[in-house]
């Protein structure tokens, strides 16, 4: 009976007669209760008719009957999991799992909870099981769609990793076999996203919009991709949307609000911002961008109210207070406004000094966890070991060595890539980025073969090779000629990641290649121009055609048949354009600008200086439009000045530049400036060019990357109104557009300029080996390293003063930031000096500030000072400290670079440790004196361990650059006997040089002693955090630095390294950052300076130390420093330090006695006004010959 009614319950259950198919199934069981099998298809057939509790209880009731039932197990999961009860359902899963481990659906099941539950190791070794059985048991199982919810799951475990490119490939994998479910499709558009990936991304929040049925948040995705491809307009329409079906969250409006004000909506955008603030209030994110709406809208008053709001909740923005110093500035507040910009840039140095310093902490901190071997200096007797002074290579990564090939030291940084790349135990990866820091540069250098080489490694590396390595491939294969190989790799890239505008324009250089070798001439300019009029099509742009069809393709025929779209052309564009022997050249320009479609321009022409036939030319053209003005310069400037002149007699609303020997597309300047009337937030707009040669074959960047379109800044169209404010360029020979857009950007905003889509191609630049892009000195490349680089960095400093916010002009006649000498656009063939100092001007420590005061010294001197800048080779590339530039801003000294040739009476190097490693270039110095100031021995310990240079190595290097070594002047009578004794040293000179300071500066405190005013004494020190400058022994750590002694202990520059040995700050400790004081005024305000070291230290002089010495207050040190400063400081042990303290603090006589000792040193040996009495004795102690030999 038991039977017939089971079996009648399951014919139910097929028919769908399901609640027939419950009653059967509750008959049998009321004739066996345990009959497990019955209970389990109950479950099933209550699951059908949604009831979802009597069926886990009908699955936990065949379970109980028979915990082998894994399908049962496996059911109870499934349902517990639709519950959101992911823990319980993992725990059935497992059950079902060690039951039969030949079953997929338990394993995906186990899988998809373990995914809910953010354990996603786990998860893909149960979704890699999952997929693994379905392949190896084909057609056993439902494949299909197990398959699909496997790949989905990895796709969300992948994505819980944040490995997004592997969850696109699940996602799509799932997709493409299941399109239609709504978590995969939002699942491969957030991936998408995160890849950056952005349209494609639309195209799948699009499909999640249709199948969620417009859900709110559905849309706010959308609205977010649709943002990052500045597609505003739309995602303005999905964020109105979405908020109309309810989602009315702070972050929609918020977006919302940034939507618009994209679009220069800014009232509207403050709407939104406003509701945005009544539901967050304390929301200092939005309090800021509604206050640069409201500055964006001239509501000066209100836009105060809300920055100060912004500053308050979040006082540590600089950006926040530099609009506000903006506000302040547009009100009439210049003197509230300089102070709030000073607020700023503060704020941002001190975050770039944090960003620096983490690492060199990081560093600091390896190095002393390494250190294990500890031997004391005791008196005056030196343990210097050479045996272990030996340089080890230092082990970079790919990137980093790319940073530094490009950055000057391509000498060191080749062997080391080429070494990565012939690694087999370096990862894949690595190996690849060292391939491709190799392919760039070889291309460079036009060493095709080589680059192929290196583009052959990666393709084994990588499964599908990225955009620019494709591109660059067929570059270099068309370069050696291997055109048909070129022409089938562009086939298999376009197969692989479509029709871009990048393969299409090299397809249309192959294609014509081959055709010209087939001798169809006729056939070859055709076809090219087919390949690049896809481009234009995608685009909308007209398409090209040849003016003379008899004739091959070349930039001198080329045009477009297209109409103005714009019939109202108001405004009046003035073209300005130096010549300079451009007879050749300049008809191409010409003609494509009086082809525009925009009508109402005016071409002014600035000859300067040809001395070919480029006025005659030009001459011609005025003949046939009026529209085409020349002027002639009489003296040669170059190419900004001549610009500047251009904008003396321009009459348009609208400005832009255009180079003599360009082509422009005839709808460019119309297609700026809709650009610019849409985009009603921006002032400016640029366009991307190609660069070709004249046959119009494509050349491309002249590094490669991702694309070939380099941003055109000669195409810079803004409107005339800025240049009351901003000026016009800086005379300078290069990089003086790179500048000005710079400038534009730092006191408008980043949103001041909108770059048109790279594919859009409105110019092709004519690539020539003449112009100053390919000059050595001036190359392109030199923007990594060389003049370029130095010009920017210059004038990012001048960018970031306070007073360039109320003042952004550039001065008629210099001096707001130092220009190279190689920028300056009057350069005389060779230049004298009576001084040239070179250093590392980024470095922040007691090095950079000794050197400087070198410099200033000669200066005041009335010398005629010049600088070097030479990075240590070990160190990142990084800005130049900002008090360098203040001095050569101050005393007008000049920056050189390669391609200078100066004479120099002397030369003067400020840190020996840079010399290691010579960089690939130099100005060329003729000196007969030269200066090796020893302030960083060779090794860092007095055990040699931590080497920082080999003396050996640089002798070498100077001789070969000088033809000399040199005078190598110790810093230190220390230093003096540590060279005498390192037999790698030259003899040193014999009179050490103590560095120098502003004595009448610094010693302008009246000498006291403030022991009836203060009940405990100040003690304090300032220098770097480094593990060099603190005691390695705990014991030893907390006698010198009074930890739980009755002081106040001041701390400035940082104690991470102390604090961690000691486990925690001690209470009487108070750490001050560097720059938040001057160090002048810190000291000032101590009673002691306490300095010890790290027990193995070569503390070479100590500039801390004389600085506090300066200001007049005793200094307590350890016995080693004796031989230096003698008896101008007090000594003590570590566990002696506080007597010593107690001595002085009781006894003022005693007390002032030390100060005024100790400041008497630095009078004596420190003075920099004594600088000329140090050159005069080296001038006649004889030959440097003399010196040099040992």
């Amino acid at each position: 009976m038991v039977q017939t009614n089971f079996k009648t319950a399951n014919q139910l259950l097929r028919e769908g007669k399901l609640d027939d198919a419950v009653a059967a199934y509750r008959e049998a069981i009321a004739l066996n209760p345990d009959f497990s099998h019955a209970h389990h298809n109950l479950g099933e057939a209550l699951v059908k008719v949604g009831q979802i509790e009597e069926a886990i209880a009908a699955f936990g009731q065949a379970v109980a009957i028979n915990p082998q039932a894994s399908w049962s197990l496996y059911k109870l999961g499934v349902l517990l999991q639709g519950k959101g009860q992911f823990q319980e359902a993992m725990s059935y899963f497992r059950q079902a799992v060690d039951q039969k481990t030949d079953v997929p659906e338990f394993y995906l099941g186990l899988g998809a909870v373990l995914v809910k539950l953010g354990q996603w190791s786990e998860a893909e070794q149960c979704l890699d099981k999952v997929v693994n059985m379905l392949y190896a048991n084909a057609g056993k199982f439902g494949g299909t769609s197990l398959q699909t919810k496997a790949y989905y799951y990895l796709g969300a475990a992948k994505s819980g990793q944040q490995q997004w490119s592997e969850a696109v490939e699940f996602y799509r994998r799932s997709w493409e076999m299941s399109p239609g479910g709504i978590d995969c499709c939002l699942g491969l558009a957030e991936a998408l996203g995160k890849l950056e990936q952005w349209s494609e991304a639309v195209e799948f929040y699009r499909q999640a919009v249709v199948l969620s049925g417009e859900s709110g948040e559905v849309l706010f995705g959308l609205g977010q991709a649709l943002g990052q491809l500045g597609r505003w307009e739309e995602a303005v329409v999905e964020y109105g949307r979405a908020i109309s079906l309810g989602f009315v969250g702070a972050e929609v409006r918020h977006h919302l609000g940034y939507a618009l004000g994209q679009l220069g909506r800014w009232e509207e955008a403050v709407v939104e911002y406003r509701l945005v603030v009544e539901v967050s209030p304390k929301s200092a994110v939005v309090r800021h961008q509604l206050g640069y709406g409201l500055m964006r809208l001239g509501r000066w008053l209100e836009a105060e109210v809300e920055l100060r709001k912004a500053v308050e909740l979040h006082p540590g923005s600089g950006v926040v207070w530099q609009q506000l110093g903006d506000v302040l500035r547009e009100l009439g507040e210049k003197d509230e406004a300089v102070k709030v910009y000073k607020k700023a840039f503060k704020l941002t140095a001190e975050a770039e000094t944090k960003n620096d310093s983490s690492s060199i902490k990081k560093r600091d901190s390896e190095k002393r966890e390494a250190t294990n071997s500890k031997i004391s200096v005791v008196g005056t007797e030196s343990q210097v070991s050479t045996c272990k002074n030996l340089l080890r290579p230092i082990n970079f990564s790919a990137k980093s060595l790319g940073v530094r090939l490009w950055g000057g030291y391509s000498r060191y940084t080749l062997p080391a890539l080429e070494e990565i790349t012939h690694n087999p135990t370096a990862s894949k990866r690595e190996r690849s980025e060292a391939a491709w820091e190799l392919v760039k540069w070889y291309y460079l250098e036009a060493n095709y073969e080589r680059c192929l080489e290196n583009i052959e490694l990666i393709k084994i590396f990588q499964k599908k090779p990225e955009q620019k390595i494709l591109l660059v491939e067929v570059q270099c294969l068309i370069q050696l000629d291997r055109i048909v190989l070129a022409d089938e790799r562009l086939n298999f890239a376009i197969k692989e990641r479509g029709e871009r505008a990048d393969f299409l324009l090299l397809k249309g250089n192959t294609q014509r290649l081959i055709c010209l070798a087939e001798g169809k001439e006729s056939e070859a300019s055709y076809l090219q121009l087919a390949y690049i009029n896809k481009v234009y099509e995608k685009v909308g742009i007209a398409p090209l055609k040849l003016k003379d069809a008899s004739l091959p393709l070349h930039i001198s025929n080329i045009t477009a048949s297209a109409k103005a779209k714009i019939t109202q052309q108001k405004s009046k564009v003035s073209v300005i354009m130096p010549a300079y022997n451009a007879e050749k050249t300049i008809h191409i320009a010409l003609e494509s600008l009086l082809a525009q479609t925009w009508k109402n321009i005016e071409i002014i022409v600035i000859n300067d200086c040809s001395n070919d036939n480029t006025c005659g030319v030009v001459t011609e053209y005025l003949k046939q439009d009026d529209r085409v003005k020349l002027i002639t310069k009489e003296i040669n400037e170059g190419a900004y000045p001549t610009r500047n002149r251009g904008l003396e007699v321009a009459t348009g609303e609208l400005i832009m530049v255009h180079d003599s020997d360009d082509w422009s597309h005839p709808q460019k300047i119309e297609y700026q400036i809709d650009v610019m009337k849409s985009k009603n937030s921006c002032i400016a707009v640029m366009s991307y060019w190609l660069r070709v040669d004249e046959n119009i074959m494509v050349v491309g960047k002249w590094k490669p990357g991702p694309n070939l379109f380099d941003l055109n800044f000669s195409s810079l169209m803004f409107r005339r109104e800025i240049l009351g404010k901003l000026g016009g360029w800086n005379s300078v020979r290069v990089s003086g557009d790179a500048e000005f857009r710079t400038r534009l950007t730092k006191f408008y905003g980043s949103n001041a300029i909108y770059n048109i889509p790279k594919e859009t191609m409105l110019s092709f630049g004519l690539s020539r080996q003449n112009s100053l892009t390919r000059a050595k000195a001036t190359h392109v490349k030199t923007i990594d390293f060389g003049v370029r680089w130095h010009y920017r960095d210059a004038y990012e400093y001048w960018h970031s003063q306070p007073e360039f916010q109320v003042s952004p002009k550039p001065s008629a006649v210099g001096g707001q930031f130092p220009l190279p000498l190689g920028n300056h656009i009057k350069k005389s063939e060779l230049h004298c000096y009576d001084l040239i100092v070179i250093s590392d001007f980024a470095l922040k420590g007691g090095a950079f500030v000794s050197t400087l005061n070198y410099i200033v010294a000669a200066c005041r001197l009335g010398m005629k000072v010049a600088v070097v800048h030479w990075r240590k080779y070990e160190l990142k590339p990084q800005k130049l400290n900002y008090r360098f530039y203040d001095v050569c801003v101050e005393y007008g000294v000049d920056i050189l670079t390669p391609g200078d040739r100066v004479d120099a009476n002397f030369v003067l190097f400020g840190y020996p440790a840079i010399i290691q490693h010579k960089p690939d270039a130099l100005p060329y110095i003729n000196t007969t004196k030269l200066i090796v100031i020893i302030n960083q021995f060779a090794a860092r310990l007095v055990d040699g361990s931590d080497s920082q240079y080999d003396p050996h190595i640089v002798r070498a290097n100077l001789k070969s650059i000088f033809g000399q070594e040199g005078f190598w002047i110790p810093i230190s009578s220390w230093v003096k006997r540590l060279m005498n004794e390192d037999k790698r040293y030259p003899n040193p000179y014999p009179n050490p040089w103590y560095p120098m300071i502003d004595v009448e500066q610094w010693c302008r405190q009246t000498l006291r002693w403030r022991g009836q005013e203060r009940k405990t004494p100040v003690v304090g020190r300032h220098g770097r955090d480094a593990y060099t400058k603190w005691p390695e022994e705990l014991t030893a750590l907390k006698k010198a630095y009074g930890v739980n002694l009755p002081w106040e202990v001041r701390l400035l520059g940082g104690a991470t390294i102390p604090i961690d040995l000691i486990g925690e700050q001690p209470q009487n400790w108070q750490v001050i950052p560097f720059d938040s004081i001057s160090v002048q005024e810190f000291l000032e305000d101590l009673d002691f300076f306490i300095h010890y070291p790290h027990n193995n230290y070569i503390e070479k002089f100590g500039r801390a130390i004389m600085e506090a010495m300066a200001v007049g207050i005793p200094v307590i040190l350890p016995y080693q420093f004796k031989e230096t400063f003698g008896d101008s400081v007090l000594y003590a042990n570590p566990e002696d330090v506080n007597s010593r303290v107690q001595e002085l603090w009781s006894n003022e006589s005693k007390y002032l006695d030390r100060a005024k000792v100790g400041r008497e040193f630095v009078r004596q040996n420190c003075d920099l006004t004594k600088f000329s009495d140090r050159l005069n004795v080296l001038e006649t102690y004889g030959k440097i010959d003399k010196l040099a030999v040992r």
